[in-house]
């Protein structure tokens, strides 16, 4: 056996040792994100979990808080259209507007808030969601 050989059998233990415990870090920490009643840490989803540890009073500057990609543009629709894509908002399945209205939305009385991108919404509500769609789940008391 030569030098070259006894280094490289003495380093293979611990190559199998890595993943493993990169793999057991990511599931504690997904574990723990995602765990526990009404817990959110989405990239998609502002659950009531966030919206209570927040200090916000309405929809838009929660948003601007935890999520603020969600209200930037998706580019322009065309060379010729220079208008930026912004998402729509939706009370539930109701058209509600921009996202200007976010503002007249009390983080007291939302459940949720989930932004839904411009494939699906565009599936799911038509068109005109190129910006995708911002959707306020209604708190139920």
């Amino acid at each position: 056996m030569n030098e070259t050989t006894t280094r490289r059998t003495a380093r293979r233990p611990w190559m199998p040792r890595a993943p493993l415990a990169l793999l057991l870090a990511l599931a504690a920490c997904g574990g723990a994100a995602h765990g526990g009643m009404g817990s959110s840490l989405s990239p998609d989803l502002i659950g009531r979990d966030e919206i209570d540890a927040s200090s916000t009073t309405n929809a838009w500057d929660l948003i601007s808080q935890v999520r603020p990609n969600w209200l930037r543009g998706r580019g322009t629709p065309s060379l010729r259209d220079t208008q930026i894509l912004l998402p729509v908002v939706y009370l539930e399945d109701r058209r509600q507007g921009d996202v200007e209205i976010l503002r007249s939305f009390h983080t007291g009385g939302i459940a949720e808030l989930r932004y839904i991108n411009a494939t699906t919404a565009t599936t799911r509500f038509g068109n005109g969601h190129a910006g995708g769609v911002i959707q306020i789940v209604p708190r139920r008391y």
